[in-house]
């Protein structure tokens, strides 16, 4: 569960205030590895409400309809599968929010996934499409639309390349994000990192860039002939592997007609490829490496 201030939560994600949380990482039954994690509050924000079984909208009497119902359209647009109630002083029905049945390790691990991001941003493009896969009448619990983007402008753009993006206009590509563009992410192949794969993430002015793990491409064959068989729904390519890159952009009022051009003409072309070596490259080398930008 997860609780979000009415009036604040649109504020909140233009934050770039820096917390330190507890990464607690399981690496065997009984141990736990505890390492400070360093992020803006807004991405800790938007990761619970992006991860949260149930969502309240609390102090929904200090604000208007308007801007209650803009915050329902983000949420909406974040994490369309949560419950969602209005409350005032976080004044709610014990059993709205307790043994709801919701929670599953499968819900989880697909809550991490990418292919869940890109889903939710199809279907937050395509919201008849969204009422028929939840099975609604185009309305949730609380009596608000299902249709954020008819309604507020809440949307959500897909890309996806199997081609490289070009270091340099990628990387001033996430720089000169507009506003209008209040969450991000998703899984980037950078030309000159064909041995590591990238993951993305930014909330309002905030861009972050992690050192993932290595291309199952990048593997020796025997690697990635194991890999391959217990992960068979892995994206494959027979020239490039795995190698891809996948992201989602979610926002209000964006200008699509731009974003859109502007991600294909990051991708690199065949003699930028070739000459990876040369250009400047800003972007992670190693596991663990970060980039703000």
């Amino acid at each position: 569960m997860t609780v979000v201030d009415a009036s604040g939560f649109r504020e909140t994600l233009a934050d770039d205030d820096i917390v330190t949380t507890a990464d607690v990482r399981r690496t065997r039954p009984g141990q736990a590895e505890t390492d400070g994690d360093v992020r803006p509050l807004s991405e800790l924000l938007v990761t619970q409400a992006e991860h949260a079984d149930v969502l309240l909208v609390n102090k929904c009497d200090l604000a208007t309809e308007e801007t209650v119902a803009e915050t329902e359209a983000l949420l909406e647009a974040l994490n369309p599968d949560a419950e969602r109630h209005r409350t005032a002083r976080g004044a709610i029905d014990p059993g709205a929010v307790l043994n709801t049945g919701l929670f599953s390790p499968e819900s989880l691990r697909a809550a991490h996934s990418r292919e869940r991001a890109v889903e939710r941003a199809d279907r937050t493009a395509r919201p008849d499409q969204a009422r028929d896969d939840h099975d609604h009448d185009g309305h949730d619990h609380e009596g608000h639309v299902h249709d954020p983007a008819g309604t507020y402008g809440v949307t959500s753009i897909a890309f996806e390349s199997r081609r490289p993006l070009h270091p340099e206009r990628f990387a001033d590509f996430l720089r000169s994000l507009p506003e209008s563009v209040i969450r991000s992410k998703g899984l980037v192949w950078v030309a000159g990192r064909d041995e590591l794969a990238l993951r993305y993430t930014g909330t309002g002015g905030v861009r972050r860039v992690l050192g993932r793990e290595p291309w199952v491409a990048a593997l020796s064959e025997r690697r990635q002939k194991s890999q391959r068989r217990l992960n068979p729904e892995l994206p494959w390519d027979e020239t490039v592997g795995d190698r891809r890159t996948e992201l989602v952009f979610i926002g209000r009022n964006m200008d699509e007609q731009a974003l859109e051009p502007a991600l294909s003409d990051c991708e690199a072309t065949d003699d930028e490829r070739a000459a990876a070596g040369s250009l400047s490259n800003p972007f992670p080398s190693e596991e663990g490496e970060e980039l703000r930008l």
